[in-house]
């Protein structure tokens, strides 16, 4: 499988990529409301994306890539190493090959 340089093409737009997963307290629903509508951008990025790329599936397989971000940030979080999660992202763009 070839190699792919994430941090390369990513710069250091995920360095401490997390985002908050649990419930909020009422005051600060906002926050919850702007997280999930960050995620939701997300992933209609990588759905206009895959079907820009001819996809037949493009909502599935970004619900899919969408949920490998989110799990990565935990793992990110909870101390993974940078080669643990590149090849975590390099397993999850050949189930796309």
């Amino acid at each position: 499988m070839p190699q792919v340089n994430h941090a390369a093409i990513l710069g250091d737009a995920l360095k401490g990529a997390f985002r908050t997963l649990s419930a909020l307290p009422p005051d600060l629903a906002s926050v919850g409301d702007a997280t999930a509508a960050r995620r939701t951008a997300t992933l209609s990025l990588i759905e206009d994306y895959l079907t820009r790329a001819g996809s037949t599936e493009p909502r599935t397989l970004a619900r899919f890539f969408g949920a490998i971000i989110q799990d990565m940030s935990v793992q990110a979080r909870d101390g993974a190493t940078e080669e643990e999660l590149t090849a975590l992202a390099d397993v999850a763009m050949a189930a796309w090959r």
